[in-house]
This record gives structure tokens, C-alpha cells and sequence, in this order.
């Protein structure tokens, strides 16, 4: 299951960058976000949720479905793959704790952490 939310992440992806082309990656950010239930569980070939959304926050629908997925997106999505991984970041949740990437902590581990770096650590 692990693959089909990563591929659907991707998508959800694709719909920010061409949002972004027309100057609303913000409100599609928190469109995608408010909607995370609408989308995650969607066949990752139906991109009519996303378009929903881009009309719903007054995007060109004709403009937004030329864009999404197109090779800009791609690209830009490689890079950002490509960037974080570069800085160890490979999954979510991540947090940056003193400058150090922690990923995949536990609440309490989180909690230590946090608790480290408040006192000096």
C-alpha cells in the first residue's frame, strides 16, 4: 500500500506545481491538505478530484490540466526528490532539531530531543 501513496503523493504533487504556474500553489497547498481524504484514496489515473480543487480555488481548469503532470512538474518533482534526499530527508515525518534531520522517531524519542536541544544538549 506503501507504493500507491507515494504515487498518489506524487500526483497531489503535480496538481501544486501547476497551480503554482498560474500563481496559487498556496491555496492548492491547502486545498490538498483540507482534502487529504478526498484524493489519498483515489485511483492514481482519476485526475478529476484535482481538478475539482483547481476550480474550486478559481484556477483556469484548461490551464491547470495542460500543466499538471506535464515534464516541468516532473522535473521539479525529481528535484525536490533530489534535494531532500541530498539532505538525508528520505520520508515524512521529519523534523529538523538543531540543524540535525530526525526522521522516524517515536513520540517519546521526539519528545527527548526536543528536550536536548530546549536545554543544550
Amino acid at each position: 500500500m506503501k507504493g500507491k501513496f507515494l504515487r498518489v503523493s506524487a500526483i497531489a504533487a503535480y496538481a501544486a506545481y501547476a497551480a503554482d504556474e498560474q500563481g496559487k500553489f498556496p491555496e492548492m497547498y491547502a486545498a490538498l491538505f483540507a482534502n487529504q481524504a478526498t484524493w489519498m484514496y483515489t485511483s492514481t489515473t482519476d485526475t478529476t478530484v484535482y481538478s475539482k480543487l483547481a476550480a474550486d480555488i478559481g484556477l483556469d481548469v484548461a490551464q491547470f490540466e495542460k500543466d499538471f503532470g506535464n515534464a516541468t512538474a516532473k522535473q521539479r518533482l525529481e528535484d525536490s526528490k533530489a534535494d531532500l534526499e541530498g539532505k538525508g530527508i528520505v520520508g515524512a515525518p521529519m523534523f529538523i532539531i538543531n540543524g540535525e534531520v530526525q526522521q522516524q522517531l517515536t513520540p517519546d524519542q521526539l519528545e527527548a530531543a526536543i528536550q536536548a536541544a530546549v536545554n543544550g544538549q
